[in-house]
C-alpha cells in the first residue's frame, strides 16, 4: 500500500459513521440505552434519521461497535499478562488490573448502559460476545502456566477464566456505580483483583 493511500483523508461516510457513534456515546453519559432514540442520535450527529440506518440496522449494532472499541482497549492493556507466561508476576498482573479499572472508569457510561439493557436479547448476545473475547486468551495463559510448571493443576482453564472474568465484571460494575459500602479506591479494587487472580491461578496467598 502506498503512503498516499495509507494516509488518505476519511471519506464523508467515515465521518458520518464516526459522528453517529460519538453522538451515541455522548447521549449514553446521561441516560440508558432504552431512553436514547435513533432520531435523537441522528440530530446530535448532524444527520437525518435515515442516515443512521444506512450505517447501522439499529442502536444495538451501534453499541456493539462502541463495545468492540472498549474490548480492543482492554485486550491491549491486558497484553503484558496474556502475551506469554510470566509465572507469579505480581507486578505484571497488578499493572493489568489497574489499567483495567481505569479503562472501565473511562468508558463506564457505555458499559453500564449496555449492562442495563441486557434484558433485550440482542444486547445480551452482544454483551456475552464481548466477554467471550477475553475467555480464550485468559484460558490459554492459565494452560501455558500449568504446562510450564508455574501453576498447579486445577479447574478447567476455560471454566476458571469465565469465573475470574465474571468476578471482574460484577466487581467493576459495582465500583463504577458507586454501590460499594464502604467505598474503595480504584487502587484498592485493583489490588484485591490482583490478589484473587494470582491466588486462583497459582494457588496460595500472594506477597
Amino acid at each position: 500500500m502506498s503512503e498516499a493511500v495509507a494516509q488518505r483523508p476519511p471519506s464523508r461516510g467515515d465521518v458520518r459513521r464516526a459522528a453517529l457513534l460519538q453522538a451515541l456515546e455522548r447521549l449514553l453519559r446521561d441516560r440508558p440505552l432504552s431512553a436514547v432514540g435513533i432520531g435523537e442520535i441522528a440530530r446530535d450527529a448532524g444527520v437525518v434519521r435515515s442516515a443512521f440506518y444506512f450505517y447501522f440496522p439499529g442502536k444495538e449494532a451501534a453499541v456493539a461497535e462502541l463495545l468492540g472499541d472498549v474490548a480492543d482497549e482492554l485486550l491491549a492493556v491486558a497484553a503484558p499478562f496474556l502475551d506469554e507466561p510470566h509465572g507469579r508476576d505480581v507486578a505484571a498482573v497488578g499493572r493489568t488490573m489497574r489499567s483495567t479499572v481505569a479503562a472501565w472508569r473511562r468508558h463506564r457510561h457505555v458499559v453500564l448502559a449496555t449492562i442495563d439493557a441486557r434484558d433485550d436479547a440482542e444486547v445480551r448476545r452482544l454483551w456475552n460476545a464481548w466477554i467471550d473475547r477475553f475467555v480464550a486468551p485468559v484460558a490459554a495463559t492459565i494452560a501455558a502456566e500449568r504446562a510450564l510448571g508455574n501453576a498447579p493443576d486445577g479447574p478447567d482453564p476455560v471454566l476458571l477464566a469465565r469465573l475470574l472474568l465474571s468476578m471482574n465484571e460484577r466487581a467493576l460494575e459495582r465500583h463504577a456505580r458507586g454501590e460499594d459500602e464502604p467505598s474503595f479506591t480504584d487502587e484498592q479494587l485493583a489490588d484485591a483483583l490482583t490478589t484473587t487472580w494470582l491466588s486462583a491461578i497459582f494457588g496460595g496467598p500472594t506477597a
